[in-house]
């Protein structure tokens, strides 16, 4: 119950935090008219750049598959795997990384395959979508390299990254490799350490799924096209506002690393988060903090939105739905 009430508590602190972050940033905005930039926005263009974001879930969907397959022994279903996916990013609007454990207790449910070896293929899916947003960040290097090294150097960055905590950091890189080896050379019968090593083996196998997948082609395809429309999200976006119009398609990949990083805070769907970084981000660009805030505001609506909606249809049509049809048929096998 302790373990329950502090994970309660961490969820509500992260919750107030993007609050705080959403109340500094709307607390001068909101005395420039905000809400008439709102109005005056063209909605519609909001609406196709939810669309395009569920598009990328459902590339995200099929490349999960393209992973899930291997461990699976034998091909997935699309359906309950993008139920899975949606169903999880609806938990983590509320837990943040939850939805991760649960969009693979469902597909494992539903598929029959080991829990843990499909969270293995999650990571790994995370490891491909970080190279994608590296690969971004190159480019953005490239366009912007003088501006952005002339921040770099303003914030002294060197600064942080010392000789003493790159030693300290390797130095406990070193402790974590040799207590793995250690748990795996260990002989023994101990209970504890078995299920470790079984977890661990589990992990492996979805990780390393991506190399036994069957057509490799599709996959990268399938990472390009979601980081595609991703983008195309943001650079349809633009369209809201004419302050922000003229801005290219280089610019709208710079304000999905920004809401990707935005994304990747512990904040209940981002919030606070991916606003300020959004909107920091087209400040570089020279577009006003209010215009900033309100695209931020509205393309962070319609993502939140599309899980929301279609979230929920997965959980009645994936999951409720299967269940009460399930529990007619044992209502009728007892009646004959």
């Amino acid at each position: 119950m302790r373990v329950n009430l502090r994970s309660i508590l961490k969820y509500i602190i992260v919750f107030f935090i993007g609050l705080g972050i959403c109340y500094y940033l709307f607390k001068e905005n909101l005395q420039r008219n905000f809400f008439d930039i709102l109005a005056s926005s063209n909605w519609s263009y909001a609406i196709l750049a939810g669309f395009f974001v569920l598009v990328a879930h459902v590339f995200r969907a099929l490349r999960w598959q393209l992973m899930l397959n291997p461990i699976a022994k034998q091909k997935t279903s699309f359906f309950n795997v993008y139920n899975a996916l949606m169903v999880g990013y609806l938990l983590n609007l509320v837990l943040p990384r939850a939805g991760e454990l649960l969009r693979c207790g469902l597909v494992s449910k539903k598929e029959k395959l080991d829990p843990i070896a499909a969270f293995g293929t999650v990571i790994a899916e995370r490891i491909f979508d970080l190279l994608m947003l590296f690969l971004f960040i190159v480019i953005l290097l490239f366009v912007y390299s003088s501006e952005i090294f002339g921040i770099l150097d303003n914030l002294k960055i060197g600064s942080i990254f010392t000789i003493q905590r790159i030693l300290i950091a390797l130095f406990l890189m070193l402790i974590i490799v040799f207590l793995f080896f250690f748990l795996f050379k260990r002989k023994g019968k101990s209970p504890f350490l078995s299920k470790i090593k079984k977890g661990i083996l589990k992990l492996k196998e979805g990780f390393l799924a991506s190399k036994k997948i069957k057509n490799p082609t599709l996959f990268a395809f399938y990472t390009l096209l979601i980081w595609l429309f991703y983008t195309l999200s943001s650079f349809i976006g633009f369209k809201l506002f004419v302050a922000t119009q003229e801005l290219n398609f280089v610019s709208a990949m710079f304000t999905v690393v920004g809401g990707s990083f935005g994304m990747i805070a512990p904040i209940q769907g981002g919030i606070g988060a991916f606003h300020f970084m959004v909107s920091e981000c087209l400040r570089f660009l020279g577009i006003g903090p209010t215009i900033g805030l309100a695209y931020a505001t509205i393309i962070h609506a319609a993502q939140t939105l599309i899980v929301i909606v279609f979230g929920f249809l997965s959980l009645i049509l994936g999951f409720n739905f299967n269940i009460s049809l399930n529990n007619e048929k044992q209502q009728s096998n007892h009646q004959e």
